[in-house]
Order: structure tokens, then sequence, then C-alpha cells
């Protein structure tokens, strides 16, 4: 990659399943490719946390990546706040995917949604759809990626002067999202003065 990675402006590797022993080095090179617009890693790669650090802080210098595809990544809590780091340094991000990111718990994604209200947010699409274990022989999904009440709250309050995100996807049959947070994003979704 270091050859291409100054020309290089997508890299989408989904589900290449590249090696856990490799993926470390294999972040650290995509360093290089600070012209990336897109970079597809779905179900690609587990680096160490370690790893995540030094991808994070590489991506810093991404000044034109406009999609992030991050799903099923094994993310966690500890690489979240490295990643708000980074994310808030990005002008240029639209859309950042990280659905199905398990090992995240609710206070991660309570983390995450700063995001959303830092004052040079240009996110159009967010992507945290889980689309659970079903339980058997029923139409009930287990949520799986902690996404309840907490993180909805955390997310309508954190788009209060949020006036880029134009699509949101927080999953299916979440049974840990009750009226509380359906009603707290709907409020603030529905008044226009905030959003």
């Amino acid at each position: 990659i270091s050859n291409i990675g100054g020309s290089l402006k997508e890299l989408i590797l989904p589900r290449s399943d590249i090696d856990p022993e490799v993926a470390d080095n294999f972040v650290q090179s995509i360093g290089c490719c600070t012209n990336l617009k897109k970079l597809d890693l779905q179900s690609s790669l587990y680096p160490s946390t370690i790893g995540w650090h030094t991808f994070f802080d590489n991506m810093k210098s991404f000044n034109s990546l406009r999609y992030l595809r991050l799903d099923e990544s094994n993310l966690d809590d500890d690489d979240i706040a490295p990643m708000i780091d980074a994310l808030t340094r990005l002008s240029s991000l639209k859309s950042l995917s990280l659905y199905e990111n398990n090992l995240v718990t609710a206070q991660g994604w309570q983390m995450l949604a700063s995001v959303l209200q830092h004052p040079g947010c240009t996110l159009e699409e967010l992507n945290l759809v889980d689309y659970g274990m079903p339980v058997f022989y029923t139409d009930v999904y287990e949520n799986s990626n902690n996404i309840g009440d907490d993180v909805i709250v955390s997310i309508a309050n954190a788009l209060v002067n949020n006036t880029s995100l134009k699509t949101m996807q927080v999953g299916r049959n979440h049974p840990d999202i009750t009226e509380k947070g359906w009603t707290t994003l709907a409020n603030v979704l529905c008044n226009t003065s905030s959003i």
C-alpha cells in the first residue's frame, strides 16, 4: 500500500478476513493513504487496541475521507475515545457506518454521540444498525449492540444543534429502546428550531 498510498482514493475490503496477526501492520500501512475518499473495512480486520489507536491516529490526516465503514470490526469502548478524536478532525466525513460492533457498551455509544454535537460535524449519514440475533422460533430480536434508552437520549441531545445529519439508522426491534427513548428522539426531530 505504501507505494500507491498517496494516489489511492478508495480502499474497499469488506469481509476480507485479514489475518489477525498482520492486522496491526495493515492498519499502520493504511496511514500513508491520506487521499482516501472511501474506506470500507467491514468485517475485514480485527487489530489489537493498539492497532486501532494507531489507525485512528493516522486517520486524522485523511483530509478527503467522505465514507468510513467499520461494521462488524470488534471495536470496543477502549477504541471509542481515539475514534472520536479522529472523527472530530475530519471535516470531509459524510458517512459513518459502525453496525454490529457488539463489544461497544452503552457508555461507549454515549461517548460517540458527542461527535454529532461537535461544531465541525459534517456527518450526513450514521449507521448503528443492529440486526440482532433472532430468538429461536419468534419474531423477537435480541439487542446485541447495547443501544437502549440512555444511548438514544444521548444521541437525541447531541442532535439538538446538529444541522448536517440527514439519515440515521439505529436498527430494528430494539427491545432496550422504550417509549422514553423514542419519545425523546421524536421530540428533538419534530422541533424544527433545534435541527
